[in-house]
């Protein structure tokens, strides 16, 4: 063979393996950014995976807050020391009631409301019960001592429940000796002097007052 068909075979040949090679490194480039691609963007089911991952986690996280959140504590209470009974709506549409009167030394209508609930109001130890308190109440007033202002005052103290009443102060349902506790609840809305009085006298005799759990007010009295 002359030097010159081997010299152009050779040439040829060199051609073809660069062709090859220039045809390999594009295939490995495009396999790359395959590759890359799929490393960069979720398929459907990968989404939908995360997706339902995420609603499952919320879900969890509002159940455990649910279950997290205090609830009120049913049972006779008061505002101090522990969370109040909840007073029912007929109860507290007559201390509302009798609030407004109170305010404006309304006396005949408190005897109105009281009339309207049981026939033997009591509203003094002294006088009969079931009568009419609209005199009693004024003569108490115009001797300084004003029955519808100590209303006023007991019915924002805290309360209690007993027998389904509710009653204010809820010093009138503590007895004699107090415990520690008690002497906490009274120290916060009444003097030393008032409470050892009460130790003294052996029960809280100041001005109390009850609504029953239908909306009655039952009674309105001082002393024992």
């Amino acid at each position: 063979m002359a030097i010159e068909q081997i010299v152009a075979r050779t040439r040829a040949h060199e051609r073809r393996g660069a062709a090859r090679g220039r045809l390999a490194l594009v295939l490995l480039l495009a396999a790359t950014l395959l590759l890359v691609g799929c490393g960069t963007e979720s398929s459907p089911e990968t989404t939908e995976t995360a997706e339902a991952a995420t609603e499952t986690t919320e879900a969890a996280v509002s159940t455990d807050t649910t279950a997290a959140t205090p609830t009120s504590v049913a049972g006779p209470s008061t505002s101090v020391g522990g969370p109040l009974v909840e007073l029912p709506q007929a109860v507290e549409a007559t201390r509302q009631q009798l609030l407004a009167l109170a305010q404006e030394k309304d006396y005949a209508g408190l005897a109105q409301v009281a009339a309207e609930g049981q026939a033997d109001f009591n509203y003094s130890f002294g006088e009969p019960a079931g009568g009419d308190p609209t005199e009693y109440w004024q003569r108490l007033e115009e001797s300084g001592d004003s029955p519808a202002e100590e209303l006023e005052r007991i019915l924002r103290l805290p309360y209690a429940e007993q027998q389904g009443n509710f009653i204010w102060p809820f010093a009138h349902t503590l007895v004699p000796p107090f415990d520690q506790e008690e002497r906490q609840r009274l120290e916060e809305h009444f003097s030393a002097e008032q409470i050892a009085e009460w130790e003294q006298f052996g029960a809280y005799s100041g001005y109390r007052t009850a609504i029953s759990s239908e909306g009655e007010w039952l009674y309105f009295v001082a002393g024992d």
